[in-house]
């Protein structure tokens, strides 16, 4: 199997000892693009507000059972700098979807 070439959809399906083979080769791709190393990102919400309604989303508009929050500047500084374990390597902040003429950062109802 060439290393640029995207697996078939019959690849992808199959079974036994062709199935073993694909795994094998995309761990070897794998470990030779990337070594053994593992990296480990963090994802920090630091609201949980949202103005869509994505049925895959917990966050969404209509989930009328979910508590609501927005963090502080003075929680998040705390958090990443005080209690972030040296083993993450990277931290992803995420916030909810707003308009871009509203503060994210705006008091909670």
């Amino acid at each position: 199997m060439n290393q640029f070439v995207l697996p078939t959809a019959e690849l992808l399906h199959s079974r036994g000892e062709a199935q073993t083979a694909l795994h094998e080769r995309a761990a070897q791709l794998t470990r030779s693009r990337f070594g053994q190393t593992v990296f480990v990102r963090a994802v920090v919400e630091i609201s949980n507000f949202c103005r869509e309604n994505c049925l895959y989303c917990g966050m969404r508009r209509s989930n009328r059972a979910l508590k609501r929050f927005r963090a502080k500047h003075e929680q998040l500084a705390e958090l990443l700098i005080q209690h972030r374990p040296e083993r993450v390597t990277d931290v992803n902040i995420q916030a909810e979807e707003f308009l871009f003429c509203e503060s994210p950062f705006s008091p909670v109802d």
